[in-house]
């Protein structure tokens, strides 16, 4: 009785090797189809398969690849456009705030020159 379970789990636990599959061939392909035999048939579906899914993992990577080409682009384009822009926004407000002073310092100069008071 403890070979039953151990048995029904390697079942449970293998993979199936190979499974039938029912396709639907295009009627041109037909009878160049019937001429191949049984095994000529199998290694045809098994390499169409593989070289699809092969292609199609290229394809994949291929889009990944260039996404990612693309993302680090722009990176590089936003950076070399934002660090001056920063630069400049940060020399244009230190010029405005020193221009501003200066002129608030003029016109107390000149309002304490136009309204002198006498010391006693």
């Amino acid at each position: 009785m403890d070979k039953i379970p151990e048995i029904e789990n390697e079942e449970i636990n293998e993979k199936p090797k190979s499974k039938k599959f029912v396709f639907m061939i295009y009627s041109d392909n037909i009878a160049p189809i019937e001429s191949l035999t049984y095994d000529e048939k199998n290694i045809l579906v098994n390499e169409l398969l593989t070289d699809y899914f092969k292609e199609k993992n290229i394809s994949t990577l291929s889009r990944l690849k260039l996404e990612n080409a693309q993302n680090q682009l722009k990176k590089v384009i936003l950076t070399i456009i934002a660090i001056p822009l920063i630069f400049a926004l940060i020399s244009g407000s230190i010029y405005l705030t020193k221009k501003s002073y200066i002129d608030m310092q003029r016109k107390f100069e000149k309002l304490f020159d136009s309204h002198e008071i006498p010391y006693k």
